[in-house]
């Protein structure tokens, strides 16, 4: 039993040189999010007070739109699963 080498051979299975490689879409999007988070970052690094239900804190403006961000994901998660459960009961 002999193994062949696809890529050596010039066949056209999976992992061969004759592969058409397409960059996605998604991956393109995150690419150009990560870049403008980095740009934003650096440019918004000074201070801002912040008071919510805690006493004020003092952060960097990045740091204050992150946790909102995150807020806001996780709050979206939350009505998505509640959404479903709901068109699902019904």
């Amino acid at each position: 039993m002999h193994e062949r080498n696809d890529i050596a051979s010039g066949g056209d299975g999976p992992g061969t040189w004759n592969d058409k490689r397409q960059v996605s879409p998604t991956l393109i999007g995150f690419v150009v999010i990560a870049i403008l988070a980095i740009v934003f970052i650096v440019g918004n690094g000074d201070k801002v007070h912040v008071r919510l239900i805690i006493p004020k804190v003092e952060m960097p403006v990045w740091v204050a739109i992150a946790i909102a961000l995150v807020i806001g994901a996780i709050l979206d998660r939350l009505f998505q699963a509640w959404w479903r459960r709901r068109r699902r009961d019904n």
